[in-house]
């Protein structure tokens, strides 16, 4: 995931911040559970800032800085977030990206805020069979000059649809979780490390095993009583990460992985896991 010599700068590649679990819409196979959940993670604006601070702390730079969900335009205060980012951290973001389920357009001063980011953001506005306002949004995004793309899921599915990463009962050994890892595209596209209340997991399915107290493959990015250098090799250490437990608990993000339509909506409220 990165060179592992510690005097290079520590820089994560690929890092998504979900920065709430709340969603309008309840997709079957949502990677993220989001649905499932009876009170979606919705952390206020101060704890996502000092999330941030306290991964900027230890990380360098990051490569590609994802704002996701749920669906983060549910968040009324997304704009003073993205503001944020870009007065503290900008110069040590790469790039700066939006990802957007195609139900709600974006307002003047969300528009605003992301402009401010130049070429260096960009949106994907997700459009699914239920997403009634994708073109409208496409559309608002066009107007400010905001870089976009509609990603395609209704009549030619992105990447030939979703995939069902199953339940999270355990599925392998060990020696069939490793192979598991080296065919499955999350840890090939340098993971999908994402953080959830302080916690970095390198995947979406990781920080599900993990509220669950299944698996553990994460690091708290601020441990108390750990020094700077501490903590750096710790997040060194967890990018460069060769095997996960939490591959015995999923089925994979494969090429020959089955297919399934996209955003297939739950037709009744589901129990969720998370009870807090």
């Amino acid at each position: 995931m990165l060179q592992n010599n510690p005097a290079e700068p520590l820089r994560i590649k690929r890092f998504c911040l979900p920065v709430t679990l709340r969603c309008n819409l309840r997709c079957r196979l949502c990677a993220e559970r989001a649905p499932y959940y009876k009170t979606p993670y919705h952390p206020s604006l101060a704890e996502l800032t000092a999330q941030i601070d306290a991964l900027f702390q230890t990380a360098d730079g990051i490569g590609l800085f994802d704002l996701t969900g749920g669906e983060p335009l549910l968040r009324a205060d997304l704009h003073l977030l993205i503001r944020y980012l870009r007065g503290q951290y900008g110069s040590r973001i790469e790039k700066l990206r939006l990802t957007t389920n195609g139900t709600l357009v974006p307002g003047g001063p969300l528009l605003e805020s992301l402009r401010d980011w130049g070429e260096r953001v960009y949106v994907i506005v997700d459009r699914y069979r239920v997403s009634a306002k994708a073109r409208e949004a496409a559309r608002a995004l066009e107007g400010a000059g905001i870089p976009f793309e509609v990603r395609e899921y209704s009549d030619n599915p992105h990447c030939d649809g979703w995939v069902d990463y199953g339940d999270l009962s355990q599925k392998h050994g060990p020696e069939a979780a490793r192979a598991l890892f080296s065919r499955c595209m999350v840890p090939k596209l340098d993971f999908f490390v994402c953080m959830v209340d302080g916690v970095l997991f390198p995947c979406a399915r990781a920080r599900l095993l993990y509220e669950q107290g299944i698996a553990a493959d994460c690091l708290e990015i601020a441990r108390p009583g750990q020094t700077a250098e501490a903590r750096r090799e710790a997040l060194r250490a967890f990018l460069g990460r060769t095997a996960l437990d939490s591959c015995a608990y999923c089925n994979g993000l494969c090429p020959d992985s089955r297919r399934f339509p996209p955003a297939e909506q739950l037709e009744r409220a589901a129990i969720g896991q998370r009870g807090d």
